[in-house]
């Protein structure tokens, strides 16, 4: 991009004549970390601001939203490098080069090398911000640590969007991901000093040395590199976080600290929009919608999502099996495959299934369980739309519960039943249950147990609940209805004044 191209925008009016802001919105290869940033940049676009994001993927729904898509592939060292773009940065590929042991479990590799990886992305976002002269910088505070140092380098403004259910919720992941990946020690005191130990590790202590050596002097507040436990690192000072502070889960002090936090609830796009990690066009839902209407009388629309980590490759994905005797691969494909024995049946038959079925690295989609096939009444697709199948309306919604499919389907008043895979999708999943949303059926433990024997007996305890909740819908859509109006704060509105504050008040 040319300075001048980045001039141009800068120098743009907004509608009211006021002078336009230029933001850099810096996010991971997450989907459900970039979706809620949408709306907010769509509206800020739509106010004559002009808005750049800098990711490694989601090109079609960036520009859907009006923004400029910065592909940070071309800007990070971290892939400039000859690295792929994975779920955490390039964390897998970064193990095998350092020969960390391939017991290291996923949470323990990210600690590793914290610093190693920020120190191959940091002058990429300096970089950006050169280019597009932004003055505000929106970021993912949980995969996207190097967004703060060059904020403080560049002197600009710059604001989180948290999408969990407050700073405890992360805290509650932490713990949970310490656990998973040392099972032998009981001790929690104990496993958090065997992650500080693990961050202290020769490659993490020298790159935090060369990185305080060269940008300290530039302005940047020294790096100690040592885990810090359930805390963001670092703690925003402004953090706009996807719930609300009636429903955000407990935390302690050390956790915000002097943050000004504020929470808008619920992020929701227009009717239509393109979603990371979704379809790359708006063609597919005319297919879906056509799908939904094959509905007859007394049937019912069933919609199946897993998710797109867990349909994705790596250790929390289609061949991982966090804290779980099945993996990513057997766990799906039970669901879907409890879903087609639940309701499966000839096309236009009454009853519709609708499920994502995720994608491999090649974009092919995931393939159903040996001696399965999609019935005639059910639509199967690597993506969906699912804003808009939760908007036009079914009866049940089978989700793995990550954070902003919970709040979705509760906006879209939308009964649940939560098959959750791992982190804050657990916590999601037993509220469901406690607010009457909802049920759950748990991911099956570590076991000695035959896994085919496992996936069976879990594919049909879903199959069970599935149909048990359908038999009788009508207490958890009065509890979902109820639930909506806590769910609602300010939303896009709220976050996009937040935003609109002179960049000087944005601390």
């Amino acid at each position: 991009m040319s300075d001048g191209r980045a001039d141009d925008a800068a120098g743009a009016r907004p509608p009211g004549g006021k002078a336009a802001r230029v933001f850099l919105f810096v996010f991971p290869k997450m989907p459900g970390d970039v979706n809620p940033s949408f709306p907010v940049a769509r509206r800020l676009v739509g106010a004559g601001h002009s808005v750049y994001y800098l990711s490694p993927d989601y090109r079609a729904a960036i520009e859907d939203t009006g923004a400029t898509f910065l592909d940070a592939t071309e800007y990070y060292d971290l892939f400039k490098e000859g690295r792929t773009p994975e779920t955490f940065g390039a964390a897998n590929q970064l193990r095998k080069e350092l020969d960390f042991p391939q017991s290291d479990g996923e949470y323990v590799v990210r600690v590793k090398i914290a610093n190693v990886e920020l120190e191959k992305k940091i002058e990429g976002v300096l970089r950006a911000i050169r280019e597009t002269g932004a003055d505000t910088i929106v970021y993912d505070p949980v995969l996207n640590r190097e967004a703060p140092p060059a904020a403080e380098i560049a002197k600009v403004a710059i604001v989180a969007l948290l999408c969990f259910n407050g700073h405890g919720a992360w805290a509650d992941v932490v713990r949970a991901k310490m656990k998973n990946d040392l099972p032998s020690i009981e001790s929690e005191e104990e496993r958090i000093k065997e992650f500080e130990r693990a961050s202290k590790n020769e490659h993490n202590v020298a790159a935090t040395e060369r990185l305080n050596a060269k940008y300290v002097p530039m302005g940047m507040t020294p790096l100690d590199g040592c885990f810090t436990g359930g805390r963001l690192d670092p703690v925003p000072k402004v953090c706009l976080v996807t719930t609300t502070e009636a429903l955000k889960n407990p935390e302690t002090p050390d956790l915000v600290g002097g943050s000004r936090v504020v929470y808008p609830g619920v992020l929701l796009d227009v009717p239509g929009a393109l979603r990371a990690g979704g379809p790359t066009s708006k063609d597919l839902w005319k297919k879906v919608e056509a799908a939904m209407d094959e509905r007859r009388e007394g049937g019912k629309i069933v919609f199946v999502s897993m998710g797109t980590v867990t349909t994705a490759d790596g250790p929390l994905g289609w061949q991982g099996k966090p804290n779980s005797s099945l993996t990513g691969e057997q766990l799906s494909q039970a669901v879907w495959g409890a879903a087609f024995d639940a309701l499966g049946g000839e096309q236009g038959s009454g009853n519709v299934i609708l499920a994502t079925v995720g994608k491999d690295a090649s974009g092919a989609p995931r393939p159903l369980a040996a001696g399965d096939a999609v019935p005639g009444n059910a639509f199967c697709s690597p993506s969906m739309p699912q804003v808009d199948i939760l908007a036009k309306g079914i009866d049940l919604f089978v989700t793995h519960g990550g954070q902003n499919s919970f709040v979705e389907a509760i906006t879209q008043q939308t009964p649940v039943l939560v098959v959750p895979t791992v982190g804050d999708q657990i916590d999601n999943a037993g509220q469901a249950v406690r607010m009457g949303i909802g049920e759950k059926v748990d991911r099956p433990l570590p076991s000695d147990a035959d896994p085919a024997q496992v996936a069976a007996d879990y594919r049909g305890e879903v199959k069970c609940k599935l149909l048990a909740m359908l038999a009788d819908l009508s207490s958890y859509k009065a509890a979902v209805v109820k639930a909506r109006s806590s769910y609602r704060g300010g939303g896009v509105d709220e976050a996009v004044a937040v935003l609109s504050a002179p960049p000087g008040h944005l601390s």
